[in-house]
């Protein structure tokens, strides 16, 4: 949190394309993110949030598993 440009991410909006499937090329992909203590929303690349719990958990949501890197999927069932 002493890093100046950290921002907590609070939740994803939404994503696009809206078509977003397991087979979409991944530099293609972006979320719209809230931050905590921000109420204007931006958009970000997968690549940079690729490792975050919070899209973990939308793409989850989202019933998008497969786009979460392997190295997360531990303990996880298949399907």
């Amino acid at each position: 949190m002493s890093d100046e440009n950290f921002a907590i991410v609070e939740k994803i909006i939404e994503h696009k394309p809206k078509n977003l499937s397991i087979k979409t090329p991944k530099g293609k992909i972006s979320f719209k993110l809230l931050f905590k203590f921000d109420k204007n929303p931006i958009w970000q690349d997968y690549k940079s949030l690729k490792d975050s719990e919070v899209l973990h958990e939308y793409l989850t949501k989202n019933k998008l598993v497969g786009l979460i890197p392997p190295k997360y999927k531990w303990g996880r069932n298949k399907k």
